[in-house]
């Protein structure tokens, strides 16, 4: 394979899971009597972590706590309801270990979320480690989670060989630019819930439109 370490991020990249982020915010948004958003904008305030998910939904700092006490409840029970991975990314990220390839995840949802979802989803068997945007001190697009994922794997992030055959996929901002900030190649996931034209403006080294066809450029 072309790459022999792969990162990937969660929400918009291996699962679609904007349905039951947004239930989520919406149940807590209901409690204080707020009209509820629409998926579509909810999807613009995912990618920076919960603590960024819940400032931009909730603009009264006075109900942030409580909010952020609700969403945390409610997701927890229904995190997997309706998010399922998205069409060919189980199929993909067999292959890439079949191949001998190693997997993370590395995402800036929180961990406590992340590893029972990939559980749910039966993703879980496939990944070498898991980083959740509260496993490190600082999220993408800081390189730190990046890092802390090989260290998680046993590579040194020192390593120019181990660099020079890891890939970051993902579908935000903050996946590209964390790569480049790690000096790592990166794909942009045009499938998931960024926006392509930032994507393509941000430089990514490869990019797709679904996921299979990251196996033409693993395997080229």
């Amino acid at each position: 394979m072309r790459f022999r370490i792969f990162l990937f991020d969660l929400d918009g990249t291996l699962v679609d899971s904007l349905a039951d982020i947004a239930a989520s915010v919406n149940a807590a948004r209901k409690h204080f009597g707020l009209p509820e958003l629409p998926r579509e904008t909810v999807r613009g305030f995912v990618g920076d972590g919960m603590t960024k998910l819940i400032e931009r939904s909730f603009p009264d700092t006075s109900q942030r706590e409580q909010a952020t006490a609700l969403f945390k409840a409610h997701y927890g029970a229904h995190l997997a309801d309706a998010t399922r991975p998205y069409d060919g990314i189980p199929e993909l990220v067999a292959e890439i270990k079949a191949g001998g390839g190693r997997i993370a995840v590395v995402t800036n949802k929180p961990y406590a979320f992340a590893m029972p979802l990939l559980e749910k989803l039966d993703l879980l068997k496939h990944c070498d480690a898991v980083l959740g945007g509260d496993s490190t001190r600082e999220k993408k697009p800081s390189p730190e989670p990046f890092f802390a994922a090989f260290k998680a794997m046993s590579v040194s992030p020192d390593n120019p060989a181990a660099k020079g055959c890891a890939l970051v996929v993902g579908d935000g901002r903050n996946d590209i630019l964390g790569a480049k900030a790690a000096g790592l190649a990166s794909c942009a996931a045009f499938w998931g819930f960024g926006d392509e034209v930032e994507l393509r403006a941000l430089g990514a080294d490869f990019s797709a439109q679904r996921p299979r066809e990251l196996l033409n450029l693993i395997e080229s």
